[in-house]
């Protein structure tokens, strides 16, 4: 996970994960998880994210690399007012992502 806690097969993986591909003791490649409006890393869409989103807006808060790619919702290349509006109107049934 994002913590860097290995998963078990029911964990939900969210944005800031790291997936290893490991051929028995070598690492081969690793990759981290973005999820689109997953910018707590959670692996679920919720308030946290919009709240995030929009802190990170109004510079109450720093968000990492993986986060803002997450946060651009609408993948225009901008996090934006726009972004955290779409999670929200997602969450109450009025956009699809």
């Amino acid at each position: 996970d994002s913590a860097g806690n290995e998963l078990t097969k029911s964990d939900l993986v969210g944005t800031g994960a790291v997936m290893k591909l490991i051929s028995e003791t070598e690492e081969l490649d690793t990759m981290t998880v973005v999820m689109t409006g997953d910018v707590d890393g959670d692996g679920h869409l919720g308030n946290i994210d919009v709240s995030k989103i929009s802190n990170w807006l109004i510079q109450k808060e720093e968000l990492t690399y993986e986060q803002q790619l997450a946060a651009d919702v609408n993948g225009d290349g901008y996090v934006n007012n726009k972004d955290a509006s779409m999670v929200s109107r997602f969450l109450v049934g009025k956009e699809s992502l």
